[in-house]
């Protein structure tokens, strides 16, 4: 009861100041009940900074891929090598072998 008692003195002065109890009031309506709450913007915040990151992760991919279309037109033994190597096309006289790791 004693503990009690020395929680409501130090509460006391703070519910009985109207200013303050208004501040509070505020507070709690900006930072929950309010359409643009705290809660709110830190998980609009963090979706955010995810899609930047996607973002900022396809540019260098489309750059990777920019360069890599350059090199292919730019000469027909890249393109050769590169539909041997992903796709694995052969020549006529040619037979291809696959060789998996198995780790």
């Amino acid at each position: 009861m004693e503990h009690m008692q020395r929680i409501w003195n130090v509460i006391k002065p703070v519910v009985r100041n109207k200013y303050i109890l208004t501040i509070l009031a505020f507070l709690l309506w900006i930072g929950i009940f309010d359409t643009y709450n705290i809660i709110d913007r830190v998980k609009d915040v963090n979706r955010l900074k995810a899609l930047q990151e996607e973002r900022d992760f396809f540019r260098e991919e489309i750059q990777t891929y920019r360069t890599q279309l350059e090199q292919l037109n730019s000469s027909p033994d890249m393109l050769e090598k590169f539909a041997r190597e992903q796709h694995l096309m052969q020549a006529p006289y040619e037979d291809v072998f696959i060789i998996v790791d198995e780790e």
